[in-house]
Order: C-alpha cells, then structure tokens, then sequence
C-alpha cells in the first residue's frame, strides 16, 4: 500500500525452517530502498523549460538565473507507482523566483523512480502558478492532487477555485499522464482552510489518511 513516509520503522521478515536451517527471507525495505523521504529531499530534479537542481535537505537557493529557491514538499507518497516492484516517490516541488520576473511561485508534481538503487527523476508536470497546492493523494495507481486556484479580488487567505487533477504512471515510459481535470467555483469566499475545514470533530486535528498528504512546504 502507499503510504506517507514521515517516520518508518524498518521490519525484518524471517519465517519458516527448511531441513533444519533457518531461511531468513528480507523483504526489499526503506534500508535497501532508493526511495526514502530522506532521498528525495537529497536528489536532482528537471524543472521543465528552467533544467536541473540538486536539493539540499529539500530545499535549492539560486544564486543566479531566475530561479531564486526550489522546495521539496515536507511529505511524501512512496509505494510502487511504475509497476516495477521497486519503490517510486511522488511529492510536490515549489519553486520561486526572483522578483523582478514578475513570476509568482510555480508548483509541480514529480515522479521519481529507483533506477539501480539511484532516486532518478523520471519525470515533472506543471501544476500551476500562484496556486494553493492542498493534498496529494493515491488510490488504485491513480494520483489526484487538489489545489486552490485564485480569481481576481480573491483575498491570499481564501481561493474561490477549486481545481482536482488526476494522473496515472505510463509504465512502458515511467512518466505522468493527465487523465482528468476537474474546476469548479465557489459561491462565497470565506474564512475556512481549501479546500475543507481539517476538523473531524471539535477536539481532534484533521490526519490524511495513509495514502494521502497535506501539502505543506
């Protein structure tokens, strides 16, 4: 199952006998894998039409260019999205730029891939500029992210747009494919947090479910 991978323990599988001998049989885990959160806060990405940065503990500062910083999302989807039986990691990438572009942040989805024990980014998608990117989550090998998307007048608190995208894996190409789009507006801005209130109860803080995160940066 996929699932965020803040903190992961790592588990040892050794079962059966056979003529007497013990048969330990270990399962390829986060200690064998390329794909950890620690990993993809360590790889190199290719930002579409702006080429490649190396993060640094999930975070890139440019010193030149036009690319002033590039942020990893703080969580992750690890699991198998390729259908190689190796771990793949999908998270969000922020990337900001300096101010006399004019260019407000721009997000993007990415796609990385364990390539001979090598966190490879095997490919990144568009998402939007100066959206509120909210979750990511996955469900049968289709990924869906929800974002808040902002109209003229919107205060910065309170996107009257609500776009969900969905992708799935091309696996003979290990890339994203953009499956459905789906927009709609709201009728009145409020005070809340996009795209729903975190609370299921008075006393208890909104928690993703295990394949599902909170886009945080």
């Amino acid at each position: 199952m996929v699932e965020s991978r803040k903190v992961k323990s790592i588990i040892s599988i050794a079962l059966g006998f056979w003529f007497g001998q013990s048969i330990a049989l270990v399962p390829r885990s986060n200690a064998q894998s390329a794909i950890t959160l620690n990993t993809l806060q360590s790889a190199t990405y290719n930002i579409p039409n702006y080429g490649k940065v190396t993060l640094n503990n999930g975070n890139f500062q440019g010193n030149t260019g036009k690319i002033t910083a590039v942020t990893l999302s703080q969580d992750a989807l690890i699991g198998n999205f390729t259908g190689d039986n190796y771990e793949d990691g999908v998270a969000v990438l922020r990337v900001t730029f300096d101010p006399s572009t004019g260019l407000r942040s721009k997000y993007y989805l990415a796609l990385v891939a364990d390539s001979n024990g090598t966190p490879s980014n095997v490919d990144t998608v568009f998402l939007g500029e100066g959206v509120n990117i909210d979750r990511v989550a996955t469900q049968n090998g289709t990924v869906t992210v929800t974002m808040g998307v902002y109209y003229p007048g919107d205060p910065p608190c309170c996107p009257q747009g609500i776009s969900t995208r969905q992708y799935t894996v091309n696996p003979a190409e290990s890339r994203l494919v953009l499956t459905s789009v789906q927009d709609r507006l709201e009728n009145t801005v409020t005070e809340r947090n996009f795209p729903v209130p975190r609370i299921l109860n008075d006393n208890l803080p909104y928690q993703p479910p295990a394949d599902e995160i909170q886009v945080n940066f």
